[in-house]
């Protein structure tokens, strides 16, 4: 009869718990072991199978299926919770929409981009926003255009400082003349 109640729960834990039924069919393994261990060894267990054994049994247990509870609904790299629909499947374990936002995935893209986030791991994505890499191409060049846009600095190479010297040392001593001058100038300050 134990058999038969082990594998309808077993079941039911597959077809009705889908995240939580490995806890779930662990835990009645363990009770039906306990049960056979029971039944073997009867008058050995007597401190087991009074109250008290079968209340610490029930909370151990308990912890074991809480303890998934707390941690199923947490981003694999932040470890915030988060509701059911603010995550992205990464091919190890869940990620919240701000860790992939961090990383440079558009949330906006995810109902028809989620493909190229399942190649992802946790800890790829870790590793990516410890040192802030961006993975997008979009914001990738936006940031490679924003970088570019900021203005050179006017710093001449000690090379271009001699050339530029030599240069005005040759108009002044007269070899050259003054448009052959502006010609090398320009062509060695890369206007």
């Amino acid at each position: 009869m134990g058999t038969v109640i082990l594998f309808l729960v077993i079941y039911s834990a597959i077809t009705f718990f889908k995240k939580v039924s490995p806890y779930i069919i662990l835990v009645a393994v363990i009770l039906y072991i306990y049960t056979l261990i029971k039944k073997i060894f009867i008058f050995s267990w007597q401190a087991l199978t009074s109250v008290p054994g079968l209340i610490i049994i029930g909370l151990l247990l308990l912890g074991l299926i809480g303890y998934y509870g707390y941690r199923h609904n947490r981003c694999a790299v932040c470890g915030k919770m988060y509701r059911q629909n603010q995550y992205v499947a990464v091919t190890d374990d869940k990620v919240c929409l701000n860790c992939m936002q961090a990383i440079g995935v558009d949330v906006k893209q995810l109902p028809t981009a989620v493909h190229v986030e399942k190649t992802l791991t946790v800890a790829e994505i870790k590793a990516l926003q410890k040192n802030n890499i961006i993975i997008d191409p979009l914001q990738r060049w936006e940031a490679y255009q924003a970088k570019d846009a900021t203005p050179e600095s006017s710093t001449l190479t000690a090379k271009q400082v001699t050339d530029l010297r030599e240069l005005k040392r040759l108009l002044d001593d007269g070899i050259i003349t003054q448009a052959d001058f502006d010609a090398k100038k320009r062509q060695i300050l890369g206007i």
